[in-house]
């Protein structure tokens, strides 16, 4: 396995393409931001050879970094997000020190595990995004 970390932008777009269509919810912001290709959101993608299996990225949303990402169903519980999540850490591009958004509950012990001390769970009810105390 390897994690690459850039700018959305300068990743291969056949890679963009198979985390746009594979690897995101469908119709969700980032499915879209991926097709655009032309962002400069950081993200961390986890190849299995040639092939992306993962993926993490982060976005400034409320006044707080978010940790968004999406693992293959086959590779799933492999620590696949926890080796893109460090990625972005070691890339400055996450800031423990710093509040973080996350938006599936599976989210919140990944984090705390990373040593996040402050986290958020937003789960999206009734057409918004409500926190959510854990």
């Amino acid at each position: 396995m390897e994690c690459r970390v850039a700018p959305l932008r300068e990743f291969l777009r056949v890679d963009l393409d198979t985390c746009a269509m594979s690897l995101c919810h469908d119709g969700s912001e980032m499915q879209q931001e991926l097709l655009e290709a032309d962002s400069t959101t950081v993200i961390a993608v986890v190849y299995d050879g040639i092939h992306p299996v993962a993926w993490a990225a982060s976005h400034t949303w409320r006044g707080m970094q978010t940790l968004e990402g999406f693992t293959r169903h086959s590779f799933r519980r492999r620590g696949l997000q926890r080796f893109a999540a460090t990625g972005l850490i070691a890339a400055g591009v996450l800031d423990l020190t710093k509040t973080l958004a996350v938006f599936s509950p599976h989210c919140c012990s990944l984090t705390r595990s990373l040593g996040f001390s402050s986290v958020v769970l937003f789960l999206h009810r009734n057409g918004d995004w409500t926190e959510v105390h854990t």
